[in-house]
């Protein structure tokens, strides 16, 4: 029982490393891809990517990409996109010797799932895609999600939008389950709100949040935020002489959710006020947001942030004096985008997955060949001799004298005692000698002729002391054989232990007069 426990084991071992290694790395399948991309003359990206590979700590991106249980769209830059890899990054530099955020940057190029132009929605709308950067040191949405593209079908083509520059697809081929779409630049992963502000023009707002004593946006991790253009703050310049900046930044916010423009409808959200957004779909499939009884409208959507999303507004939500009619969502937990983060990346998380697996399938393994050698000590087994064994009062082992048919201890000048061993079982306070000789039905102490002999190769008596039919028995003191290493048979320990339970059964210990007991 216990061999097929440590087989099933060891199986169940080795198809968790298979299904490890298949998806940790499908080596073969990236090499191909790679040799793909090369053909392709996007020898750059290639090159970009087998430095990240060579990272331990960064096996995500090739985790997501060598999993065929689901289809991926591939964004893959040219090589003159190489040219100039900052045009489209938002207020941070292009890290080329950093793996982690080469590493970040693979990862939101990779979307799962497969989208093609057909799939897109076309101005003014547009559509949300998942990528595969979650849980990353470059993201702080709330709860690590995963961050977004924003895309549609434009006179370019399939474009890729808040971008500094107009990024689009060129060409789009297949390779596996996997679909390239080879674009004209690097996609910007998206910035701080600092540098949103800036290319927004809604530094209005920012003031309004800066009197209002609100810890920076940068800190928060998930935030919607409804900010004004700034002619919408000199529009509404009289009323909001006496109102509280904290009250007017509170409307126009989210806290701890990133909500995108698709999504305005699908539930009710509620600002940081209290209050109640709700949004209505306009006669140009544009959007408006009232909030106490005061609407404006969206005129522009979904700019990314790395920790949320601008939504700008035409106007400002301005009633501050209306009872709450819900409770505000907490503020999300603060982190500066500086680095508070964990700074583990998916990759290595991944790694870290890995190991812990592989520890406990080590751990397994070791408790059940642990197991299996204790429990070969414990076993009983079904050797049955024709007859049980006696065991002497006095705890002192028997030897045999010719011709008085008794026993006497085994210190007899010249006698040779016969081999001797103690049964060990969980009843250690039983723990008396055993004689390797059955007696015969009735007797009190072993026959003479049952003495094994120097040079004997009788096979009961050889095999009851563990010895080959080929061995020798060579005569020796008590003493001696108590030290012996003599091999002993697995079915010897078997019969013994069931023999000595036996016994304990018989009555009390070292009783000789006990009822002999037998298998029925």
């Amino acid at each position: 029982m216990s061999s097929r426990v440590v087989a099933y084991g060891l199986m169940l071992l080795l198809a968790a490393g298979h299904v490890l290694v298949a998806q940790a790395q499908n080596q073969t399948f990236i090499t191909g891809l790679l040799a793909n991309l090369n053909g392709l003359g996007l020898t750059n990206l290639t090159n970009v990517m087998t430095q990240v590979q060579a990272d331990a700590n960064q096996i995500a991106f090739f985790l997501s990409l060598s999993d065929s249980s689901t289809p991926k769209t591939f964004f893959a830059p040219n090589n003159a996109a190489f040219q100039s890899p900052e045009v489209n990054f938002n207020g941070y530099p292009y890290q080329s010797d950093d793996t982690n955020f080469l590493g970040a940057l693979l990862l939101y190029h990779l979307l799962p799932g497969t989208f093609l132009l057909a799939d897109l929605g076309s101005g003014p709308n547009h559509t949300i895609v998942t990528t595969s950067l979650q849980g990353h040191s470059e993201s702080f949405l709330e709860n690590d999600e995963s961050q977004v593209i924003a895309c549609g079908s434009s006179v370019a083509g399939f474009e890729i939008y808040n971008q500094l520059t107009t990024t689009a697809v060129l060409s789009t081929t297949t390779f596996g389950h996997v679909t390239i779409h080879t674009l004209n630049a690097i996609i910007g992963m998206p910035g701080t709100y600092t540098f949103g502000e800036n290319l927004l023009d809604i530094s209005s707002f920012d003031s309004v949040r800066s009197s209002a004593g609100v810890q920076p946006i940068e800190n928060s991790h998930g935030i919607t935020i409804f900010a004004p253009e700034d002619g919408a703050f000199t529009n509404a310049k009289s009323q909001l002489s006496s109102t509280s900046p904290q009250a007017v930044f509170n409307n126009h916010v989210i806290n701890g959710q990133t909500i995108w423009y698709s999504t305005f409808r699908s539930k009710t959200y509620t600002s940081a006020s209290g209050h109640n957004y709700s949004f209505a779909l306009t006669s140009d499939l544009g959007y408006t947001v009232t909030l106490n009884g005061v609407t404006a409208n969206i005129i522009r959507s979904d700019f990314l942030l790395n920790n949320g999303v601008i939504h700008v507004l035409d106007a400002v939500l301005s009633n501050t004096t209306a009872e709450p009619t819900s409770a505000p969502a907490p503020p999300s937990a603060s982190a500066s985008n500086g680095g508070s983060k964990s700074d583990l990346s998916g990759g290595a998380i991944a790694g870290i997955v890995i190991g812990v697996v592989a520890l406990l399938g080590g751990l397994l393994l070791a408790f059940l060949f642990w197991r299996r050698q204790h429990g070969e000590q414990h076993q009983t087994g079904y050797f049955d001799s024709p007859h049980p064994y006696p065991v002497h009062s006095s705890g002192v082992p028997f030897t045999t004298i010719p011709g008085d048919g008794m026993s006497e201890p085994a210190n007899t000048p010249g006698v040779s005692a016969p081999l001797m061993y103690h049964a060990s079982s969980d009843i250690e306070s039983n723990d008396q000698p055993v004689h390797t000789q059955p007696y015969e039905m009735g007797e009190k102490g072993p026959p003479v002729n049952h003495q094994p002999d120097s040079g004997t190769t009788d096979f009961q008596s050889l095999m009851m002391t563990g010895r080959r039919s080929t061995d020798t028995y060579s005569p020796q003191s008590q003493q001696g054989r108590a030290g012996s290493s003599a091999p002993i048979s697995d079915e010897v320990v078997d019969h013994l232990l069931q023999r000595f339970a036996q016994r304990i059964d018989r009555g009390p210990a070292g009783d000789p007069e006990a009822p002999p007991m037998y298998p029925a």
